[in-house]
């Protein structure tokens, strides 16, 4: 059963998604931090939007998406503390072998925002539990972003990934996505609605 994120799945979401995405900059930064993230930007629902898979009450899958990244990526500045962003930065300061990581997150990012059309609507994450991956849950969730880009009146909508994951570019382009780009160790995918 797939179901929009409420408030009182937000934990058990951050932990399937630092099961799943813990290598992600976001998962390392902190539970606190994901947990800020899902309640700030999917829960407000002007943007973002979060979708999860549950099986027996267990959530064994999740997407979250925006319809515009750039004024996702603005609420979610705005909406970290002072305390936060020090928080943040002491961490990236102790963990100075991710700040590689970090810089090239922010030219990606500037890439799309300067390369991809405004807005640029997107999933931002996916992810399913090891042990679920073949069931159709992925198929399950990309079923619901497309209905929930086509209530906006989207024509199409984008994802990207490290090019190195070469099973989830696989997955992608078995549902429709095309490559349409390559970037900073990213591949872009472009999925047009019918």
């Amino acid at each position: 059963m797939v179901l929009p994120l409420k408030k009182e799945s937000i934990s058990k979401v951050v932990d399937l998604h630092k099961q799943v995405l813990g290598h992600t900059l976001n998962a390392r930064i902190g539970s606190w931090f994901l947990e800020k993230l899902y309640e700030e930007t999917m829960l407000a629902k002007e943007n973002g939007r979060c979708f999860v898979s549950f099986e027996d009450e267990k959530v064994v899958g999740f997407v979250s998406i925006c319809l515009d990244y750039e004024a996702l990526s603005s609420r979610i500045m705005s909406s970290l503390t002072l305390v936060q962003k020090i928080k943040v930065s002491i961490f990236m300061g102790s963990h100075f072998w991710l700040i590689p990581d970090f810089f090239k997150k922010q030219l990606f990012s500037r890439y799309i925002k300067a390369n991809m059309p405004q807005p640029y609507p997107m999933v931002l994450t996916i992810g399913v539990d090891s042990n679920q991956q073949g069931n159709g849950i992925g198929k399950q969730l990309m079923h619901e972003v497309k209905t929930s880009f086509r209530k906006h009146n989207l024509t199409e909508f984008y994802l990207d990934t490290e090019e190195t994951n070469e099973q989830a570019i696989g997955f992608y382009k078995k549902i429709g996505f095309d490559e349409i780009a390559r970037k900073y160790g990213n591949v872009v995918l472009q999925y047009k609605l019918n």
